[in-house]
């Protein structure tokens, strides 16, 4: 049985699998676990979401059928619930929404999503103002682009108010996330990455969020890539991490407390 505290490193899948599946959350009841990540993988864990905004294919689906819309992930739930509540807000009649799914198809999502930030501040009914006012009348039939800019526009609005719920959310984990600063502003940090950089056969990006974990004294390492447990042992040893894949945690949790509580997300049998 685990006495002493054990400190456990969540890389982004696993952090998704244990916040999306509610166990992060019952983890608390246990003082001698605490649970870190790094700044990137927060990063991470948010463009899961974001990403759907720029997916034309997932944006049409959840226009058209919003009641049949299959959403199997987290992540899926929230967009389409996002969108959902920008469709009603927008009230807009066939003809328009029409005009709006062509948009969605025939423009690059990529870009309308970043310039959706030149209305910061301006209303989606000043954006027709504005519309009318500075388009040739012959032209003004055509208000795909402006239903579009609209959408985005609110769009991006509700996403910030999202990604900040979830930044209130991880008050209620015992999460410690390791920000960039913590780790790469120390002369002696950048000298050991890079040595680690050139001695290891690990992407870079992957590198960083291992090496966060090593100046956080972590001792437990939890992925979901096999490729990185493989790859881990290109680092040596003269580091103290171990690497496990996600489908261990519960065991390995399980070996360290056997008398856990009934409602624990790792009960054993004898429980």
């Amino acid at each position: 049985m685990m006495t002493s505290e054990c400190s456990i490193f969540l890389d982004t899948n696993a952090l998704i699998h244990l916040i999306n599946s509610g166990k992060l959350f019952l983890y608390r009841e246990f003082t001698n676990l605490s649970f870190h990540t790094f700044e990137k993988c927060i990063y991470e864990y948010k463009n899961g979401l974001k990403r759907h905004f720029i997916n034309s294919e997932f944006l049409l689906r959840a226009i058209k059928n919003p009641l049949k819309k299959q959403s199997v992930s987290w992540e899926e739930k929230q967009a389409a619930s996002i969108i959902d509540q920008i469709i009603y807000y927008m009230a807009l009649d066939p003809a328009e929404l029409d005009k709006l799914i062509t948009a969605l198809k025939t423009s690059d999502l990529r870009y309308e999503f970043g310039i959706a930030l030149e209305h910061e501040w301006t209303t989606i009914e000043e954006m027709e103002e504005l519309f009318y006012k500075h388009v040739r009348k012959q032209d003004q039939h055509d208000t795909s682009i402006l239903r579009l800019k609209q959408f985005y526009k609110l769009i991006r609005a509700r996403l910030n108010a999202t990604l900040f719920d979830i930044d209130q959310e991880f008050g209620n984990y015992k999460l410690n996330i390791i920000l960039y600063e913590q780790v790469f502003c120390s002369p002696r940090h950048i000298l050991e990455f890079r040595s680690m950089m050139r001695q290891c056969y690990l992407p870079s990006e992957d590198l960083e969020i291992i090496f966060s974990a090593m100046c956080n004294e972590c001792q437990l390492f939890v992925t979901d890539e096999h490729k990185i447990i493989r790859h881990s042992l290109t680092l040596g040893l003269n580091h103290w991490l171990e690497f496990i894949h996600l489908d261990e945690l519960e065991k390995r949790l399980m070996e360290w407390m056997p008398k856990i509580a009934l409602n624990s997300p790792c009960k054993t049998n004898d429980a």
